[in-house]
């Protein structure tokens, strides 16, 4: 099929194209790494206001929690103990029960919503959760934690109700 333009059609179809493609262009994507966003104000996220914010998780070295009650999955009752948790050092805790008492480590670190903590060797196993800078008072209630022990597929909660003593 054969179009047939007329002269002065055709100018402005010349002109018209020549626009569109002169106004388009491609952004470089700079490679230097000091200089991402391309005016040389970096970070590309903004620190908190004020300049503050927590980068680090507060310290439990020399603090004592008991665990005062518990509760196993889907179970409608809490039980009660009082296992005791004693950080002696940034990775050490002792543990102890009303039968035993053992030295174990632990992990407790800064995540996007609150605070990992993490208690190798509990009597439920390996137990990780999430706390937040209101349990730091001394008191979680009821949080929920999972056994993450190597080779474990215990998709269990174990709600566990803690204060500082």
């Amino acid at each position: 099929m054969i179009i047939f333009v007329k002269k002065d059609d055709m100018k402005k179809l010349i002109i018209l194209t020549t626009l569109l493609l002169s106004s388009c262009y491609i952004q470089e994507i700079p490679t230097d790494n000091n200089n991402v966003n391309g005016n040389g104000n970096n970070p590309i996220v903004n620190p908190p206001p004020g300049g503050g914010g927590t980068t680090s998780a507060p310290t439990l070295i020399g603090q004592k929690w008991v665990i005062k009650e518990y509760k196993i999955g889907t179970e409608t009752t809490t039980r009660t103990c009082s296992d005791t948790l004693h950080f002696i050092t940034k990775n050490n805790y002792m543990y102890s029960t009303n039968q035993s008492k053992t030295q174990n480590t632990y992990s407790f670190y800064v995540t996007g919503s609150g605070y990992n903590l993490t208690l190798n060797g509990t009597v439920w196993g390996n137990l990780s959760g999430t706390i937040y800078d209101s349990n730091l008072n001394g008191d979680i209630r009821g949080l929920p934690f999972i056994d993450i022990a190597v080779g474990t597929s215990n998709n269990t909660k174990y709600y566990l109700w803690i204060t500082k003593v």
